[in-house]
């Protein structure tokens, strides 16, 4: 009886290194998202801290000009804060774009597997059906050398 061999054996070898290769994808998308999240944080941290050093000093009295650089030191921080959301929003969409690659992926990967295991099954009933007909012609040869006796 000869072994099953499935003809799209490469093919499915060749789904299985795309879904590997969407799969690092998606993962080094996540951590630079980490990245940035874990960056706006610090960004957001460093702004409340400088808000609420001009809000003391504020209460303490303080000239207009050091107000100014106050104001404008809070700007910085304040606009540095906007481009990291806008960089996090951005990794979002790039996140979302690779988890859809993926799954795209993992279903041409399924599908090849699938096709594999209905040619698999077809396989083994075809090879049953084979061996019944072989056993049925042994028994019939059996049978008529009997009744020649």
């Amino acid at each position: 009886m000869k072994r099953f061999r499935f003809r799209l054996a490469a093919l499915l070898r060749y789904r299985e290194f795309q879904e590997q290769q969407a799969r690092q994808v998606v993962l080094e998308a996540s951590r630079v998202l980490r990245e940035c999240e874990a960056d706006l944080a610090r960004q957001q941290g460093r702004l409340d801290q400088a808000r609420a050093a001009c809000e003391g000093e504020a209460l303490g009295g303080m000239t207009a000009e050091r107000f100014l650089l106050f104001t404008r030191f809070v700007a910085g921080l304040e606009a540095r804060r906007d481009a990291a959301q806008a960089r996090r929003q951005t990794l979002l969409k790039k996140l979302d774009a690779c988890r859809k690659r993926l799954a795209d992926a993992v279903a041409q990967r399924q599908a090849v597997e699938k096709l594999k295991e209905r040619r698999q099954s077809e396989y083994g009933q075809d090879m049953a059906k084979e061996l019944q007909k072989q056993t049925e012609e042994i028994v019939l040869m059996h049978r008529g050398r009997r009744e020649k006796k």
